[in-house]
């Protein structure tokens, strides 16, 4: 890899590289999903390798079945798709903690950065998956193309020392086996803090443009140019999926083109994340598709057949786009109003040239172009649809196709290039009206039998073409037929031949049946069923990693005496969902974020001797670090720290500075006598506070209790509240209590809740059907008719969080409509997908379901399958 391009076999070419992420797709459809990219014209795929995928526990690795990474890396081989790998350590993915063990977490390490202890872990991963990519290099026994450490290590703020730590990732990768080229990519646009300018490190750069505005051709020259000047060639290892925004790119010098999530997936069990895509909190949901060329599910969109036309255009114009360099060269546009004229083209390998314009309007454009003071096309318009960027062809010489002439210009797009006995046949696309300029001798015409319009000058022929017509040119130097198709027509040519137009299979049209469940069981699943599994006793409140469980529930059992004076709990530090009951009374489940959650106790009858059960549910470990909450800091650990009995509330005053920022609270030592000190915010906005002087952090409507304890002194203690003015702060309260005591945990795993589920005393239920809150219960639903077919299936109802298994599989998590309901994003969250399978069987799907509001029951109305036929 250079300047000049990204070189394979000493053969320039442009990269079409699409993620498929293999731990996402059960293991008997990659080839289904490989195959399906290939045909759509992609070269090359892109694959995260996640740590935790691999390593379940610590020490406890596996590599077989969905897990089988040398089996994928044979595959592609097999369907001859480069592969890009990222084995991060970090891979951010949207996948559990950015694929970091969380165990990390409990040892005190800092991750991602240059730290012998965390490195020495990461030596155990390397030295595991990083000899299997090797054995599949290009240079070995497969296809992999080059190698990626780290990811988007510059949005990661905590890393002091970016460069040795990216150093020594090199240098593990080298120490078994990388012989590719090694790079890393900078996400917030800060090679530096990326790649710390390691040496034998390649930087790329990750682009999520708006793309309603030229700014991404402005963005895209400015990296073209840094690594010119570098002897790089500009590899996009991550953006959007959209292909017009692909060949935009291109026409920018861009030589590695990586739509992420081009091929999206499932995440299986309880692998989702958390992270800040909620503004500030939002819960991964297990279907993850990002509006790809294909979902998670197989089906395939209508991109297919952009797809095709981009790749076709690379596959025909091989070593002269892949070797292509821009060069400052105006293009000015006619028609246009919201960009007047670009400053560059791309020039081809020995010759040629190829630019664009891209609407950025609703509206259809309707313009042409002038190059060196002559007006393109001259018969008809370039009509533009909103962000369409077609191939505008300009004195480019068709002998490499070997027909002696030359495109003064084009607006018809060139697709595909067959000879078919003496004969050679472009095949062309539009929409509307295209024309292409030959440069051809009037003299040495034959004959031309054209369909549409066409003018021979005496060194020129104009031809005008719609979709459905065609020219036929005989001449001294060459035959030609020129077919004009619809994009989507083109797009699914395959061949052509003596005897026609052969196509390829339609990936996009798909038919799909529906069908209601046959047979539904049910049970009640009681709250000392869920809370007594893996129980241990101890007194000692730790975070659920801390116990060496990562994933799944734990339920915290305290215990306290009866007092009067208890008028509300404080749950410290708790996440992620958090369900709560005192004495068997259910009070409520929150989505909560390592934030100190309080419960009013106003209404409680206490008893003697009280048990507070407290049922937490690790969603999922942020996948990127921000410290906008306590939940999406990198290293936050999950559960809860405690139990607080509040004993004591009253509200407090202050006084507001002079530019009404910052409001003053007094806190004098005698208020707080030996208590656990918390001051509770009513917060409209956000709030940074001090105590004493101290920074205590940022608090928020969703993390609005402080922990005072820490700061305070045994003298008048003051508090600062910075925010944005009077009317962000509503209430301010201090509340004072003493801890609840601890007399167990447990956790139920995946494993635990199938057997949980396995409840043979069911009983016949139909639907609608009801749960009161708080209560737990299982709903088994047999689909024979689904047989080994991929389906979907939609559960409909309200105030149920439910987790999903299918054929012994848990398969997803659902959070239907309810007034706690999280933000969830990343996919479809209210579909559940039921994948095809190697055997037939009666397909059972089990319901675990939670009735999550304590207001009002939860119902489940219906459930609706679509099986997908192929």
């Amino acid at each position: 890899m250079d300047k000049n391009g990204i070189f394979v076999h000493n053969q320039a070419e442009i990269i079409l590289c699409g993620s498929l992420f293999y731990y996402r797709i059960p293991h008997h459809l990659w080839e289904d999903r490989m195959g399906k990219i290939k045909r759509a014209g992609y070269n090359c795929i892109d694959v995260y390798f996640p740590w935790n995928f691999h390593e379940l526990k610590e020490g406890e690795w596996d590599f077989t079945g969905d897990r089988d990474v040398e089996r994928f890396l044979q595959l592609a081989r097999q369907y001859e798709l480069y592969v890009v790998a990222r084995p991060g350590p970090y891979i951010c993915g949207e996948w559990d903690g950015g694929g970091l063990p969380s165990y990390l977490y409990t040892k005190g390490i800092k991750v991602r950065d240059y730290d012998q202890k965390f490195l020495s872990y990461v030596d155990q991963w390397f030295q595991r998956i990083v000899p299997i990519i090797a054995k599949h290099q290009l240079d070995q026994e497969g296809t992999v193309l080059a190698f990626q450490v780290e990811n988007e290590l510059d949005f990661y703020k905590r890393c002091e020392d970016p460069k040795r730590y990216i150093e020594q990732l090199k240098e593990m990768a080298k120490k078994y086996g990388i012989t590719v080229p090694i790079f890393a990519c900078a996400g917030d646009f800060d090679i530096q803090s990326a790649t710390g300018y390691a040496e034998e490190v390649m930087p790329t750069i990750n682009i999520y443009p708006d793309l309603g505005t030229p700014k991404l051709e402005a963005r895209s020259i400015h990296y073209y140019k840094y690594m010119q000047e570098r002897n790089y060639p500009l590899m996009v290892t991550e953006t959007s999926r959209e292909h017009h925004l692909l060949r935009r790119l291109m026409l920018n010098g861009t030589k590695l083109l990586g739509p992420f999530n081009q091929v999206g997936g499932t995440c299986f069990g309880f692998t989702n994340a958390i992270n800040n895509w909620g503004r500030p909190l939002s819960f991964l949901a297990s279907d993850y598709n990002f509006g790809g060329l294909i979902n998670g599910q197989g089906e395939v969109s209508k991109e297919f057949y952009e797809a095709r036309l981009l790749s076709n255009f690379i596959h025909l114009f091989k070593e002269k786009i892949g070797q292509s360099r821009m060069i400052a060269k105006k293009v000015e546009f006619i028609g246009k109003e919201d960009i007047k004229s670009y400053p560059y083209m791309v020039e081809l390998h020995n010759g040629g040239y190829v630019t664009t314009a891209t609407n950025y309007e609703n509206e259809l454009e309707s313009i042409k172009i002038k190059i060196d003071d002559q007006v393109y096309p001259r018969n008809c318009d370039i009509q533009l649809e909103r962000l369409k960027a077609p191939f505008l062809l300009w004195n480019t010489s068709l002998d490499f196709l070997g027909i002696h002439t030359e495109i003064e210009f084009s607006s018809l797009e060139l697709s595909q290039h067959f000879k078919v006995n003496n004969r050679h046949v472009l095949v062309t696309y539009t929409d509307y009206v295209g024309e292409m300029q030959l440069k051809l001798p009037k003299k040495a015409v034959q004959s031309i039998q054209c369909d549409g319009r066409y003018e021979l000058e005496d060194e020129r022929l104009i031809i005008n073409l719609h979709a459905g017509e065609s020219c036929h040119i005989n001449s001294d130097q060459f035959n030609l037929t020129i077919y004009t198709l619809t994009p989507k027509d083109a797009a699914l040519v395959d061949q052509i031949t003596e005897d026609g137009m052969v196509l390829i299979r339609d990936e996009h049209v798909k038919s799909a049946r529906f069908l209601k469940p046959l047979i539904t069981r049910y049970h009640e699943i009681s709250l000392n069923q869920f809370s007594e599994k893996n129980y241990v006793i101890t007194n000692e409140v730790k975070h659920i990693e801390e116990y060496g469980h990562y994933r799944g529930y734990a339920n915290y059992h305290f215990e306290f005496a009866d007092e009067d004076d208890i008028i509300g709990l404080l749950v410290n530090e708790v996440s992620d969902v958090c369900s709560i009951y005192l004495n068997d009374n259910y009070l409520g489940t929150e989505v909560t974020c390592n934030n100190h959650h309080y419960v009013s106790l106003a209404e409680q009858n206490f008893k003697k001797d009280n048990h507070l059960l407290i049922r937490t549910e690790i969603w999922g470990h942020t996948n990127f670090h921000d410290e906008v909450l306590p939940s999406l800091y990198l290293d936050s650990l999950k559960g809860l720290t405690g139990v607080t009995l509040i004993k004591h509330q009253e509200e407090l005053q202050g006084s507001w500075s002079d530019d009404a920022q910052t409001l003053t609270v007094h806190l004098p030592y005698r208020k707080l006598a030996k208590a656990s000190a918390f001051l509770k915010l009513s917060l409209h906005h956000w709030a940074t506070i001090k105590v004493n002087g101290k920074a205590v952090g940022h608090f928020n409507q969703l993390n609005n209790v402080v922990d005072l304890n820490e700061y305070l002194n045994e003298d008048d203690n003051v508090i600062e509240i910075r925010t944005n003015g009077t009317d962000a702060i509503s209430h301010l309260h201090l509340l004072l209590g003493e801890q609840a005591h601890l007399a167990g945990v447990n956790f139920v795993e995946e494993g635990d809740l199938a057997a949980l589920l396995s409840e043979p005393e069911q009983r016949s239920i139909d639907l609608p059907l009801s749960v009161k809150p708080g209560k737990l219960a299982g709903l088994t639903v047999e689909l024979p008719q689904v047989n080994s077919e991929n389906a979907y299936l939609y559960p409909k109802g309200k105030n149920l969080k439910l987790t999903i298994f299918y054929n012994g599989r848990l398969v997803s998590r659902v959070w239907l409509d309810s007034p706690n309901r999280p933000h969830l994003v990343g996919g479809n969250p209210y579909m559940v997908y039921l994948p095809s399978h190697s055997t037939k069987g009666d397909n059972q799907v089990v319901f675990f379901m939670e009735a999550i509001n304590k207001d009002e029951e939860a119902v489940l109305d219906n459930l609706t399958v679509r099986i997908l036929n192929d």
